[in-house]
């Protein structure tokens, strides 16, 4: 609902917080107008703000790029709502800020950027610590399992080491579900899936960034960002084509799916009725002349 956009947007300082009901009225029936009204009427009242609303900021500052929730959301819903084995998950990173090494991130001694840079280690991707944990976890779990596998192999029809294997599972551990409960070793096994793939899309440096870049909604920025963002995402996706098409086939390019999928994406945009079709068909046929530049110059050697 809008009240979950505009708390997302609500930037610490520039903006004043978002109030979101605690148990909202999903009602389409009822107007922005309504909903604004009684919003006013319940600020009048204190006590009412308190137990009937949330205030939210941007959640930049906690969980810019929440992976540790998107894991621990996957595996409440496979187990609590479907009740099937959790599958595995591919996941995409969206970051509208550019990375610290970037090349193009302006490193000068003045004040705006001074917090420009402040601003970008506040909010950058934090998500490869997240990564190496989820990673290290699945190591552990893999290593335990087969261990698992082998003790139940080795101690056969033995009814005692049966039971001492299925108490030590039946121990609760140190970490607890997200309803406090302590989690048993057994669940460590039961609950667990692999992260196959992530691919990070970042937004490319910009010599001219100023601090408060992200409170400039004019339309020539966000036109501007928008076609930033579909060359970063093109160019991102391409890349991993390529590497993934080249592994499986045991060639150096991979540029023949690179450009097939292109030809897709550009076939689709002119399909439907999207704003910027001119603009994301314009990058596309872009990146389609520099992969068959590259695909000839492979050919040649």
């Amino acid at each position: 609902m809008v009240e979950h956009i505009l708390a997302s947007s609500s930037i610490p300082i520039h903006y004043d917080y978002t109030y979101v009901p605690i148990t909202y009225d999903y009602d389409k029936n009822i107007s922005d107008e309504d909903r604004d009204q009684k919003l006013k009427q319940d600020l009048q009242q204190p006590d009412t703000i308190t137990r009937n609303y949330r205030r939210f900021w941007d959640g930049g500052i906690t969980s810019n790029t929440p992976l540790r929730e998107l894991i621990q959301s996957h595996q409440d819903y496979w187990v609590n709502v479907e009740k099937e084995e959790i599958p595995d998950l591919e996941v995409y990173v969206v970051d509208v800020w550019p990375p610290m090494e970037d090349k193009n991130y302006p490193i000068i001694p003045d004040h705006d950027s001074t917090v420009n840079r402040k601003n970008g280690l506040t909010y950058q991707d934090k998500t490869p610590y997240d990564e190496k944990v989820a990673n290290i976890v699945s190591d552990y779990y893999n290593l335990t399992k087969e261990l698992l596998e082998l003790a139940e192999k080795l101690v056969g029809d033995n009814d005692k080491a049966k039971k001492e294997i299925k108490d030590i599972l039946m121990k609760p551990g140190k970490s607890a579900h997200r309803n406090g409960k302590p989690r048993e070793y057994r669940s460590l096994l039961k609950d667990r899936f692999d992260i196959t793939k992530l691919i990070r899309i970042e937004r490319s440096g910009d010599p001219d960034d100023i601090s408060n870049k992200w409170c400039d909604s004019s339309k020539k920025t966000i036109d501007g960002l928008i076609k930033q963002g579909v060359e970063d995402t093109l160019n991102t996706l391409v890349e991993d084509i390529r590497k993934t098409e080249s592994a499986r086939a045991g060639t150096e390019s991979g540029v023949g799916e690179a450009i097939n999928q292109i030809n897709r994406f550009i076939a689709a945009v002119k399909d439907r009725n999207l704003g910027h079709n001119q603009t994301m068909v314009e990058i596309a046929e872009a990146i389609k002349t520099k992969l068959q530049t590259i695909d000839n110059i492979g050919k040649s050697r």
